[in-house]
């Protein structure tokens, strides 16, 4: 099953939604993948690196211990 989660602007809660979803799927015990193909916004780490902070949100929501390139490979 593959589930989408869109909206038309910033700020409106999709990164919200999708990290509800993806809690109550681990609770269910499914095992899941989360995406988040593409982040602007992201903040630099304290060795300039860009980090997506709502692709961190989603894939600590879904339990997951894949590589963060994998969740998030472009970072603007």
């Amino acid at each position: 099953m593959t589930v989408l989660v869109t909206g038309t602007d910033t700020g409106v809660g999709k990164t919200y939604v999708a990290c509800g979803l993806a809690r109550a799927a681990v609770a269910a015990g499914w095992r899941i993948a989360v995406r988040k193909p593409a982040e602007t916004g992201c903040e630099r780490d304290a060795s300039g690196t860009l980090v997506p902070g709502d692709a961190v949100a989603l894939r600590a929501a879904a339990g997951a211990a894949e590589r963060l390139d994998e969740v998030c490979a472009v970072r603007l």
